[in-house]
């Protein structure tokens, strides 16, 4: 990861890309402009490590293992707001999701925590003595 190009680095850093098997794909690269393509691909199509792995051994004319098809791939929104301490992730078990129907999850999310938390109470404060 140390020889990964501080511009590169930084857009992943940008990107929330920190996993470090998705990292390894990008520094597997032959060059920069190498690296900048399957950094562009894993952001815009939401890859995950095997789908990396497969645009990188596609950009490098190597044939893909059927079960190893990016088609076959998952999607997966990630959201950490820079400043604060937690992340939003959700996986879709299909690799092309529109935004309505990530909205529409992470709606789904909130009403099943809401309800949730209805349920819930926070344990009573002993009085002091």
């Amino acid at each position: 990861m140390a020889t990964l190009p501080p511009a590169i680095r930084e857009q992943c850093r940008r990107a929330d890309i920190g996993e470090k098997s998705l990292l390894l794909q990008v520094v597997r690269q032959p060059d920069e402009s190498a690296m900048q393509q399957l950094l562009d691909e894993i952001t815009s199509k939401g890859l995950n490590r095997d789908g990396a792995r497969a645009a990188r051994r596609t950009q490098q004319g190597k044939i893909n293992s059927p079960k190893r098809d990016t088609e076959t791939q998952s999607y997966r929104f990630t959201h950490h707001p820079a400043h604060f301490d937690w992340k939003v992730e959700i996986t879709f078990k299909r690799q092309r999701v529109e935004i309505p129907e990530i909205i529409s999850a992470l709606q789904s999310t909130i009403k099943a925590l809401q309800k949730q938390s209805a349920f819930e109470r926070l344990p009573e404060e002993e009085p002091a003595t």
